[in-house]
């Protein structure tokens, strides 16, 4: 978990770095204040989602839920929490939501694909042993090491892909109705969803399939509806 959590300091450190770097000097302050109101939401999310999912475990020691060093999170949770920071964010300001998902998609990418090296490094989301020449060594949270299905470094791979495709939107194309917001979205559920199913680390399981697909197919259902609303007029945002 310690590595966990150094990957993902870096890689946000660099997401706030970027985002700043990139920003116009007269929207650079609202853009870090927006970015550092998402990942506020996330870690807040992240670990109440992963109470309430793991509350057997929670419910007899209530303070270990603020002990968020100890580790344990939930990315859909984390997604949910960074959702309503940025709203608060937005409302308060004044600013356009989906221009503000817009911008901050540098970040959200920087953030996923260290997640995924953090997971590879400490031995989560770790994919089914694979004989295969493709495969990767990774540990599991026993701390064996097997060749393995690269689920971790496959989602690195296409979290670079993902941020780089949405950057190359372009600004001109970028703002209509917030459709790249929606497309980051569909595209972040879709790229998860995938992936999830190639995960064999333990999860709770809600009809048959793990939390985290359900996760990704409601990223997926809303993005698709908002993608929808940019083609016919109804998105006002």
């Amino acid at each position: 978990m310690h590595n966990f959590a150094l990957i993902l300091s870096i890689g946000t450190a660099v997401g706030l770095i970027w985002l700043a770097w990139r920003s116009p000097e007269s929207q650079r302050l609202n853009l870090v204040n927006a970015g550092i109101s998402a990942l506020v939401g996330a870690l807040i999310g992240a670990r109440i989602l992963f109470a309430i999912i793991h509350w057997h475990n929670f419910r007899t020691h209530l303070i270990e839920i603020l002990h968020v060093w100890s580790g344990g999170y939930s990315w859909f949770g984390a997604f949910l929490g960074a959702a309503v920071g940025i709203f608060i964010f937005s409302f308060v300001t004044k600013l356009k939501l989906s221009s503000l998902v817009e911008e901050l998609i540098p970040l959200a990418g920087l953030i996923v694909v260290s997640s995924w090296l953090g997971c590879w490094l400490s031995g989560c989301a770790y994919g089914e042993e694979w004989l295969s020449v493709l495969a990767v060594p990774a540990r599991d949270e026993w701390g064996r090491v097997l060749n393995r299905v690269p689920v971790q470094l496959s989602g690195a791979l296409i979290g670079l892909v993902w941020m780089w495709g949405l950057e190359s939107l372009g600004k001109p194309r970028s703002n209509v109705n917030g459709r790249t917001a929606a497309i980051a979205i569909l595209t972040l559920g879709l790229q998860f969803g995938g992936l999830f199913f190639l995960r064999a680390d333990p999860s709770v399981q809600f009809l048959g399939l793990r939390g985290d697909i359900w996760g990704a197919l409601i990223l997926i259902v809303v993005g698709s509806v908002w993608l929808l609303c940019t083609f016919t007029g109804r998105d006002k945002e």
